[in-house]
């Protein structure tokens, strides 16, 4: 995302190899403007036909095609999109799923209420720093995706959004991980599209005890109500942290 245009490329990344061996980026991506206040966290719902049309493009729509039939079927790719419908689409969604369905991707099943008041911490810390990154597990699924999005504008400093989102999985069935940075963004931050399997560059530390602002998080983290009520609790404080960048 651009934050002087408010323009946003969104797409699919792949990876193929050439006849040595050599793995390469193939990218397909298209370019649009969010107009509404809440239409950057409904994008994910909103790109989900392009995204998925994409996807089977990447893994087999170049089949038993030459050249120039594969430039023309991506060509005919479109983004079609109706912001308003998508906007309302995320927000039935939000109401639909509850809190724990969130946190249980996040701790994997597991009752681990400390690893959800961790990551809800490092996101704020990140939040607030010039430039930070965040891996949050996630099953893909454009809800997750679209929640995560809105928290981080609740919690930037004019209500920013991130600048780069990168997310995989395949569903609610499976655990992936969605990478965003907050803030400014640096060539370096590119490093788990093209190498997702590299370890964090930009790892968080964050420790419990020491600011009054932690039982904030988890309150937040013992919820127990819609995604929606979450996203509202979470927009209506704004703590001083002592949780920092490593």
């Amino acid at each position: 995302a651009c934050r002087a245009t408010g323009a946003v490329l969104g797409g699919v990344c792949a990876f193929s190899r050439d006849r040595t061996g050599r793995r390469y980026p193939f990218l397909l991506a298209s370019r649009t403007r969010p107009s509404a206040e809440r239409g950057f966290s409904a994008l994910p719902v909103g790109m989900a036909h392009f995204m998925s049309d994409a996807v089977v493009m990447v893994e087999s729509g170049w089949k038993a095609l030459d050249l120039s039939a594969f430039h023309r079927r991506i060509r005919a790719l479109r983004w079609r999109s109706d912001e308003t419908a998508a906007i309302a689409r995320l927000d039935e969604l939000h109401e639909r799923r509850t809190s724990s369905n969130l946190w249980r991707t996040i701790r994997g099943g597991a009752a681990d209420r400390a690893r959800a008041v961790r990551l809800l911490a490092g996101l704020y810390s990140a939040c607030r720093s010039a430039s930070a990154v965040v891996r949050i597990p996630t099953s893909g699924a454009a809800w997750e995706i679209g929640f995560w999005i809105a928290l981080v504008e609740r919690w930037s400093v004019g209500r920013a959004h991130p600048t780069l989102c990168v997310w995989d999985g395949a569903g609610e069935s499976r655990r992936g991980v969605l990478r965003l940075v907050a803030g400014r963004l640096g060539a370096d931050h590119f490093e788990p599209v093209f190498w997702p399997t590299a370890a964090s560059a930009h790892p968080l530390r964050s420790g419990a005890g020491a600011s009054p602002a932690w039982s904030w998080f988890e309150s937040l983290a013992a919820a127990d109500g819609t995604v929606r009520s979450l996203l509202e609790a979470a927009g209506a404080g704004a703590p001083h942290l002592s949780v920092v960048p490593a």
